[in-house]
């Protein structure tokens, strides 16, 4: 259904003379993706809206996605298979969310945070053998890697001195979710 949607999109364009023949792979892959990424966003967002957690999954969203695009990590081998273990990370999360809140051993998550981000800085970016990509864009990655972890590091302590301690868990779980995907291609590999 994805590569007929992304080949709708990619006539349309060759119909317009948008693009031209010789980029039409090119166009069809980007659309694949493009469809592939917003269905899955606007699944987590139904999902979270359903059982009353909006807040929650704006923050794993916020959160998840820009380092797991530079960071590197598991990579499903299909879309589908990406859109159903995406989602499957956010229920986990959300469960662990719940969870996380009534644990009296939040300095415990303080550390794992802590540890979480000095490993995302020491190992990504992680390429998957099935998406390699260039020293070039290796050291790019690695660069986005630091500024994307400083940036969600210091709001994360910024709202830790707001008191908002829903909001801290949040930041501090999808972190470390963040690397559970990047351990899995490292022991992979």
């Amino acid at each position: 259904m994805l590569s007929r949607i992304a080949g709708i999109s990619t006539r349309i364009l060759l119909r317009r003379n948008i693009i031209t023949e010789a980029k039409r792979n090119i166009f069809i892959y980007g659309f694949e993706l493009f469809y592939s990424t917003a269905f899955t966003i606007v699944s987590i967002l139904v999902v979270g809206s359903c059982v009353g957690m909006r807040k929650e999954t704006y923050l794993f969203l916020l959160f998840f996605i820009p380092i797991r695009m530079v960071a590197g990590g598991y990579h499903a081998s299909t879309y589908i298979r990406c859109y159903f273990l995406t989602n499957t990370i956010f229920l986990f999360y959300l469960l662990l969310y719940t969870r996380l809140l009534l644990t009296p051993y939040i300095t415990a998550y303080f550390f794992l945070f802590f540890i979480s981000v000095i490993y995302i800085c020491i190992h990504a970016p992680i390429v998957n053998i099935h998406h390699p990509i260039s020293e070039k864009r290796w050291k790019q990655n690695k660069l986005w890697t630091y500024m994307i972890i400083i940036i969600e590091s210091l709001i994360m302590v910024i709202v830790y001195i707001s008191g908002m301690m829903e909001e801290v868990c949040s930041i501090m779980l999808t972190t470390i979710i963040v690397v559970f995907m990047m351990c899995v291609v490292r022991k992979e590999g």
